[in-house]
Protein backbone atom coordinates (compact mmCIF):
# COMPACT_ATOMS: atom_id res chain seq x y z
CA UNK A 1 0.00 0.00 0.00
CA UNK A 2 1.31 3.71 -0.89
CA UNK A 3 1.82 5.71 1.80
CA UNK A 4 0.93 9.52 0.93
CA UNK A 5 2.75 12.42 2.64
CA UNK A 6 2.16 16.14 2.31
CA UNK A 7 5.24 16.34 0.36
CA UNK A 8 4.04 13.37 -2.37
CA UNK A 9 0.42 14.97 -2.07
CA UNK A 10 1.76 18.13 -2.82
CA UNK A 11 3.93 16.65 -5.64
CA UNK A 12 0.95 14.99 -7.21
CA UNK A 13 -1.05 17.93 -7.33
CA UNK A 14 1.98 19.50 -9.60
CA UNK A 15 1.44 16.58 -11.63
CA UNK A 16 -2.16 17.23 -12.14
CA UNK A 17 -1.23 20.72 -13.05
CA UNK A 18 1.49 19.59 -15.49
CA UNK A 19 -1.25 17.21 -16.87
CA UNK A 20 -3.73 19.64 -17.28
CA UNK A 21 -2.20 21.85 -19.24
CA UNK A 22 -1.81 19.69 -21.68
CA UNK A 23 -5.36 18.91 -22.48
CA UNK A 24 -7.06 20.42 -25.63
CA UNK A 25 -9.04 23.63 -25.26
CA UNK A 26 -12.49 23.07 -23.74
CA UNK A 27 -14.20 24.25 -26.88
CA UNK A 28 -14.14 23.51 -30.46
CA UNK A 29 -13.25 26.43 -32.64
CA UNK A 30 -16.42 26.91 -34.77
CA UNK A 31 -16.39 29.03 -37.67
CA UNK A 32 -17.68 32.65 -37.62
CA UNK A 33 -18.35 32.64 -33.93
CA UNK A 34 -14.58 33.67 -32.52
CA UNK A 35 -12.28 36.12 -33.41
CA UNK A 36 -10.10 34.87 -36.96
CA UNK A 37 -6.96 33.18 -36.09
CA UNK A 38 -3.69 35.41 -36.09
CA UNK A 39 -1.56 35.06 -38.56
CA UNK A 40 2.20 35.30 -37.32
CA UNK A 41 5.19 36.70 -38.84
CA UNK A 42 8.14 34.83 -39.46
CA UNK A 43 9.69 36.58 -36.63
CA UNK A 44 7.30 35.81 -34.23
CA UNK A 45 7.46 31.92 -35.59
CA UNK A 46 11.19 31.88 -35.22
CA UNK A 47 11.15 33.83 -31.89
CA UNK A 48 8.36 30.83 -30.54
CA UNK A 49 6.39 32.79 -28.90
CA UNK A 50 3.61 30.69 -30.03
CA UNK A 51 3.52 27.23 -29.72
CA UNK A 52 0.44 25.28 -29.45
CA UNK A 53 0.83 21.98 -27.77
CA UNK A 54 1.44 18.88 -29.37
CA UNK A 55 1.71 16.70 -26.36
CA UNK A 56 -1.20 14.81 -26.04
CA UNK A 57 -3.40 13.26 -22.74
CA UNK A 58 -3.24 9.44 -22.45
CA UNK A 59 -6.08 7.75 -21.00
CA UNK A 60 -3.86 7.05 -17.45
CA UNK A 61 -3.37 10.54 -17.13
CA UNK A 62 -6.64 11.57 -17.42
CA UNK A 63 -7.83 8.66 -14.68
CA UNK A 64 -4.48 9.90 -12.59
CA UNK A 65 -5.59 13.92 -13.01
CA UNK A 66 -9.60 12.72 -11.91
CA UNK A 67 -8.35 10.61 -8.86
CA UNK A 68 -5.97 13.68 -7.84
CA UNK A 69 -8.98 16.21 -8.07
CA UNK A 70 -11.18 14.47 -6.36
CA UNK A 71 -8.54 14.72 -3.69
CA UNK A 72 -9.80 18.59 -2.94
CA UNK A 73 -13.38 16.89 -1.92
CA UNK A 74 -11.89 16.53 1.30
CA UNK A 75 -11.01 19.95 2.09
CA UNK A 76 -14.48 22.01 3.21
CA UNK A 77 -13.19 25.55 2.43
CA UNK A 78 -13.55 27.06 -0.79
CA UNK A 79 -10.37 29.62 -0.60
CA UNK A 80 -8.31 26.31 0.99
CA UNK A 81 -8.86 24.56 -2.03
CA UNK A 82 -7.46 27.95 -4.44
CA UNK A 83 -4.76 27.63 -2.36
CA UNK A 84 -3.57 24.30 -3.10
CA UNK A 85 -4.31 24.95 -6.69
CA UNK A 86 -2.45 27.64 -6.87
CA UNK A 87 0.85 26.60 -5.16
CA UNK A 88 0.70 23.70 -7.69
CA UNK A 89 0.50 26.27 -10.48
CA UNK A 90 4.16 27.87 -8.40
CA UNK A 91 2.07 31.02 -7.17
CA UNK A 92 4.44 32.42 -4.54
CA UNK A 93 2.79 33.08 -0.99
CA UNK A 94 2.39 36.74 -1.34
CA UNK A 95 1.04 36.38 -4.58
CA UNK A 96 -1.75 33.82 -3.24
CA UNK A 97 -2.11 36.36 -0.56
CA UNK A 98 -3.16 39.11 -3.04
CA UNK A 99 -5.19 37.59 -5.63
CA UNK A 100 -7.40 36.12 -2.10
CA UNK A 101 -7.90 39.91 -1.59
CA UNK A 102 -11.69 39.73 -2.51
CA UNK A 103 -11.93 36.37 -0.50
CA UNK A 104 -10.26 36.43 2.41
CA UNK A 105 -7.41 38.59 4.31
CA UNK A 106 -4.34 36.12 4.32
CA UNK A 107 -0.37 36.72 4.82
CA UNK A 108 1.94 34.59 2.87
CA UNK A 109 3.13 32.62 6.14
CA UNK A 110 -0.94 31.67 7.11
CA UNK A 111 -1.17 30.38 3.71
CA UNK A 112 1.89 28.45 3.67
CA UNK A 113 0.46 26.99 7.19
CA UNK A 114 -2.55 26.44 6.05
CA UNK A 115 -1.82 24.44 2.38
CA UNK A 116 0.81 22.16 4.24
CA UNK A 117 -2.47 21.27 6.94
CA UNK A 118 -4.82 20.75 3.44
CA UNK A 119 -1.94 18.75 2.04
CA UNK A 120 -1.45 16.75 5.41
CA UNK A 121 -4.73 16.06 6.09
CA UNK A 122 -5.67 14.92 2.78
CA UNK A 123 -2.46 12.66 3.05
CA UNK A 124 -4.46 11.50 6.56
CA UNK A 125 -7.51 10.90 4.63
CA UNK A 126 -5.58 8.60 1.88
CA UNK A 127 -3.71 6.42 4.27
CA UNK A 128 -6.72 5.44 5.97
CA UNK A 129 -8.05 4.55 3.33
CA UNK A 130 -10.89 6.86 3.07
CA UNK A 131 -12.49 7.47 -0.65
CA UNK A 132 -13.24 11.50 -1.47
CA UNK A 133 -16.63 12.51 -0.87
CA UNK A 134 -18.81 12.91 -4.15
CA UNK A 135 -19.42 16.54 -4.58
CA UNK A 136 -22.64 18.52 -4.00
CA UNK A 137 -23.73 20.32 -7.07
CA UNK A 138 -25.71 23.97 -6.00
Amino acid sequence: MLIHTAKSVREDFIEAVEIGRRFPPALPKMPQTLWPEIVRTSSELYAAEYKKSTQVVTATEMKRYETIASWVTFIHEEYVRRILWMIALGYPGWKIAKRLIPVVRLSASTINRKANAAFALIAEKLNSGQTPPLPIIK
